[in-house]
């Protein structure tokens, strides 16, 4: 696969040069949290307007939630046994007050999940699957383009031919299990993520296989308006996405170079290596090498700054070398050099992270896992930077901003406009032309934050699905 080369560009840096590690960053300390803590998710749990958290800890064999307080601190933990917590994920799984948490137990061989109550409490595991070979990564979508979340699950496959990516139809008890990956002997599914790759409105997904090391996508077939039979996976005609990876930890969608279509990231922790590949929207793939950090463990693709171009930072999953670290992206989709987030003040070996506004100011914060040293702690984005597009004298604006419902447009001349709804990790979520006097319709998002971007006008706007 042919590789490009990044070109650095001087004035890269220049909107941090007033900022040092300690301006620019605020670290807060959650609490401990039980032995191993090794994977996370945020997303709103309660009726306030501050994302919460959902960490599960492996040997401390606990799926811990913390509710946000709202005034930069988190409540003492809820906390539920699961044998060693491989996996954790917040989506609304029922449609009843709001979202729910997911678990994946390695040491249970299942998937289970926990209601959400309603008033702060969560019921007791309802198990999903219980036959399942080291499951691990979770994540929700609309798979089959019905109203329900389902839900895909990697499985690690400890022995023998097992090792598979499955997707659990939300159809009714009981869940509806189906292959993505056939169960093969010698893949090691680990990190999984779901996107709309080709355009084409269904969700398609990506597979780190740690032991092939490999990256696979497999396309969705299923069209809801044409096709009566099954939803079914196909891999990508050009076959494997990345070969020859050490040990492969991270893997995510989201687009890079802000060209709307969705690109991969992946890291090699063992080969010290972070690289996306360009998806020219015509299923080719290009690798750009992003950095050669010592020891990366994971990668997320966000406008971190506001500037309107979306940035990835990462984290150093060393024991001796924990910081975490961000490349600053430009107009022309290209990435400047490794800048500090934290140097090595942070933890003890940081296998995992989540990024949400945890202050709810603007602006993306992030909330981190120390694995040795047992922490849970929320990183308070200080830049103060102001996004490009308040800089500009727009007359264009959406409203109401909070929504339940609908996104209204103030401004707009023509009838008649493009629109593409992003998440905060930069996937694209939908992609339609709307009647502007009727507005979007995003009352089918999960709470959180987005990103709407006005393709013709090519200027972008944050809004809150509450």
């Amino acid at each position: 696969m042919k590789k490009i080369l990044l070109t650095f560009l001087s004035f890269n840096a220049i909107i941090f040069a007033g900022f040092s590690q300690e301006e620019g960053f605020a670290i807060h300390t959650v609490g401990p949290t039980g032995s191993n803590p090794y994977v996370i998710d945020s997303g709103h749990l309660n009726p306030g307007a501050y994302p919460d958290l959902a960490v599960g800890t492996q040997s401390g064999n606990t799926v811990e939630i913390y509710i946000n307080n709202e005034d930069g601190t988190f409540a003492a933990p809820i906390i539920k046994n699961l044998s060693l917590v491989s996996g954790v994920h917040i989506a609304d799984i029922d449609g009843i007050n709001g979202n729910d948490v997911l678990a994946s137990s390695s040491g249970g061989s299942k998937l289970v999940w926990y209601a959400n109550n309603g008033d702060g409490t969560f019921a007791d595991e309802a198990i999903i699957s219980s036959s399942l070979d080291t499951p691990g990564t979770i994540v929700t979508g609309y798979i089959d383009s019905d109203a329900t979340l389902d839900i895909v699950l990697s499985v690690y496959g400890a022995s023998g031919d097992t090792d598979r990516v499955i997707w659990f139809a939300n159809d009714g008890l009981p869940w509806t299990e189906q292959d993505v990956v056939p169960a093969t002997a010698g893949l090691g599914c680990g990190n999984i993520d779901i996107a709309d790759v080709d355009g084409d409105t269904d969700l398609d997904i990506v597979v780190a296989n740690t032991d092939a090391g490999t990256v696979e996508l497999y396309y969705n077939n299923y069209n809801p308006l044409t096709d009566n039979n099954p939803v079914s996976f196909t891999e990508s005609a050009g076959g494997d996405i990345s070969t020859g990876n050490t040990y492969l930890f991270g893997l995510d969608f989201g687009d890079v170079n802000d060209d709307s279509f969705m690109d991969i990231v992946k890291v090699d922790l063992s080969g010290h290596e972070i690289a996306y590949y360009q998806n020219d929207g015509a299923g080719n793939f290009t690798e750009v090498p992003v950095s050669s950090h010592q020891y990366p463990s994971i990668a997320f693709v966000t406008d971190l700054n506001n500037d309107g171009y979306n940035d990835i930072v990462a984290a150093d999953g060393l024991n001796q070398n924990d910081d975490m670290f961000w490349f600053e992206s430009d107009a022309f989709g290209g990435l400047g050099a490794e800048t500090i987030i934290t140097n090595n003040t942070l933890h003890n070996q940081v296998y995992n992270f989540t990024i949400n506004d945890f202050d709810n100011d603007g602006d993306i914060d992030f909330a981190t896992l120390g694995y040795q040293d047992g922490t849970l702690k929320w990183i308070e984005n200080n830049l103060n930077l102001i996004g490009t597009q308040e800089f500009k004298l727009n007359t264009v604006s959406i409203y109401p901003n909070p929504t339940s419902n609908r996104i209204y447009f103030k401004g707009l001349t023509s009838n008649t406009e493009r629109v593409s709804v992003y998440d905060i990790l930069g996937k694209k979520i939908l992609s339609k032309t709307v009647n502007t006097n009727k507005g979007l319709d995003v009352s089918k998002l999960q709470n959180g934050i987005y990103i709407l971007k006005l393709d013709q006008l090519n200027t972008s706007y944050k809004f809150v699905k509450k």
